[in-house]
């Protein structure tokens, strides 16, 4: 926090790092566009998905500059987040009504001292927010505040930030999802093209040609090693393993996966390339002609330390953990992969153990 006074004036400025911590960085990045129009710099966001916003707010004592931090909660990033972390004075997480589960790992990631100053925006009626509220904090008795514009809610946040009257919990807002539209912001430099959208119809249409579920202009798919989704407008695409599907431990891996699949050869000419590659994309997932390259960022992303499977997970969720393939390419025995998994530190012994008692009860019928 940098506190000084204009020469000429006895007005204080302080210049507060705000964090914004989420589970879309795409909705994070329009909340963004919409609390700082112009004065936002996105050249970051098409490798790390982060994005930096200023707010300036002029109260009765003071000039309170705010410096949102838009920052994405993926695995592979966890080291360098920690570090933009560092010296946050306030945090914004932001959420969909369906997202509320997500909340109190995304409170872990604030700073203790900054808890007091953390605004929990939820994109849905106040009734939501009142009930995250009550199950997080039941002990608040701070009333929900209902913005009414996102740049409503921030300056909420600045006022509290610079008020001496913040307590110890965070304070939660309830907003129109209408109000914060995502926007996949790219690189003044960069030249991704969103659908339009006539596109949109037409890769819906495509879809449901799939038998490929549609939500929200985002392509859901089940493969065997989990979930998939492709964002419609922008080809983005996320990926949760299915050992999140069988895990006792709450954390849910959402992880961006980077495909480029053939953009020549489909036969409607009414669609831009850019539309043609998120269809190739949803064909690929859709008819598992996945290229190997992208295969090995999802065995990554099935490998975790942490797993702690129940024990009826089935056995063809241990098949896709130990991701069945030695170098040489040759199928294992699940047992084997799996116990040389467990020597690297890439499986629990919780998790070895349950497979092995599946296995013999398996033999046994």
């Amino acid at each position: 926090m940098v506190t000084r006074a204009p020469p000429g004036g006895s007005r204080k400025r302080s210049v507060l790092k705000v964090v914004v911590l989420g589970q879309d960085p795409a909705l994070q990045a329009g909340f963004l566009s919409m609390a700082s129009g112009s004065h936002m710099s996105n050249q970051l966001y098409p490798v790390l998905g982060i994005c930096i916003g200023v707010v300036s707010s002029k109260l009765a004592d003071r000039h309170v500059v705010l410096q949102l931090w838009s920052l994405p909660r993926e695995d592979r990033l966890e080291g360098l987040v920690s570090a933009f972390m560092r010296g946050h004075h306030a945090a914004i997480v932001l959420l969909r009504s369906e997202e509320r589960f997500h909340a109190a790992q995304l409170l872990e990631m604030v700073s203790p001292s900054a808890l007091g100053r953390t605004m929990v925006v939820v994109l849905g009626p106040p009734s939501e927010a009142q009930a995250l509220r009550d199950e997080l904090v039941p002990e608040s008795s701070e009333p929900v505040y209902v913005a009414s514009s996102v740049i409503d809610a921030v300056l909420f946040l600045a006022r509290r930030v610079s008020s001496q009257r913040s307590g110890e919990m965070p304070v939660f807002v309830a907003l129109n999802e209408a109000a914060c539209p995502p926007l996949d912001a790219v690189s003044e430099r960069g030249s991704c093209q969103f659908s339009t959208p006539e596109e949109l119809e037409e890769l819906t249409s495509f879809c449901r040609s799939l038998d490929v579920r549609v939500e929200r202009d985002v392509a859901i798919m089940k493969t065997r090693q989990g979930r998939v989704r492709v964002n419609l407008r922008s080809g983005r695409v996320r990926f949760t393993p299915v050992t999140c599907e069988h895990c006792e431990n709450s954390c849910v891996r959402d992880v961006g996966i980077c495909i480029i699949s053939v953009d020549s050869g489909w036969t409607n000419s009414s669609l831009r390339p850019s539309a043609l590659l998120i269809m190739s994309k949803i064909h690929a997932f859709a008819t598992g002609r996945v290229p190997p390259e992208v295969m090995a960022q999802i065995h990554r992303a099935l490998t975790c330390r942490k797993w702690q499977p129940p024990e009826d997970t089935p056995l063809e969720v241990f098949d896709t953990a130990a991701a069945l393939r030695s170098r040489s390419q040759e199928r294992v025995p699940l047992i084997e992969e799996a116990r040389r998994r467990l020597q690297e530190g890439r499986l629990t012994e919780r998790a070895f153990d349950i497979l092995k008692r599946r296995l013999r009860t398996a033999q046994r019928r």
